[in-house]
């Protein structure tokens, strides 16, 4: 059994997509995340990572994948956000975490621009682990 965060992305009452993120692979960020319920964000966008600056501390942990690959979903403790990779990239001049993935809507939340306003409502899930997971991919 593996514990989530499950994400859901939500603009003017429209909810665009939804993150999964595993705990195993942010133990430090999992519970700074997972106590928050509802959150304000901004979007932002750079080297081909869109990410949601929120109003949390969050810490640096090593990642399970160095190079962020199309539908990862990304701890910024830099710019106290939370990303999406929308494309495979090379390694940001910046740190990153993989905590998870994009559960659904990738498209639809790559369409967002920077300095749209999204509301993020955090859900705790306890799962079955999950093959795909494939932590060591990568």
């Amino acid at each position: 059994m593996s514990r989530y965060i499950y994400v859901d992305i939500i603009r003017r009452g429209e909810k665009l997509g939804t993150l999964r993120i595993k705990q195993a692979w942010a133990p430090l960020n999992y519970d700074i995340l997972a106590s928050s319920k509802s959150l304000l964000a901004a979007v932002a966008r750079t080297d081909g990572i869109l990410y949601y600056v929120l109003p949390l501390e969050l810490r640096q942990e090593a990642s399970t994948r160095p190079v962020p690959r199309r539908g990862d979903v990304l701890i910024l403790p830099q710019h106290r956000a939370i990303g999406i990779a929308l494309e495979d990239a090379d390694p940001p001049p910046f740190p990153v975490t993989r905590a998870g993935d994009v559960a659904e809507g990738l498209e639809r939340l790559g369409q967002l621009k920077p300095g749209d306003v999204v509301i993020l409502k955090f859900r705790e899930v306890i799962e079955e682990d999950r093959e795909e997971d494939g932590e060591g991919d990568g």
